[in-house]
């Protein structure tokens, strides 16, 4: 007669593992993005300047973002 394991308690592979921290971290980072691509479209109608300046605090989010996300991947 087959046994029959629980498939929760198999001992993860590696590349589970890798997938269980890559998939939030990915979708994190194409939600920010999209939050920016939303930014420039409501702020784009004020004109040059606030458009400059959302793209510019766009870029130092990003940079914030990708900062702190590697940081919190590499402490998990």
């Amino acid at each position: 007669m087959p046994t029959f394991r629980d498939p929760r308690s198999a001992t993860p592979t590696p590349a589970r593992e890798i997938a269980r921290i890559a998939v939030p971290v990915s979708m994190e980072f194409v939600l920010m993005l999209v939050l920016n691509f939303v930014n420039q479209i409501v702020v784009g109608s004020l004109g040059a300047t606030a458009i400059a300046a959302v793209g510019f605090s766009n870029s130092l989010t990003f940079i914030l973002g990708v900062t702190l996300g590697a940081l919190g991947t590499s402490v998990a």
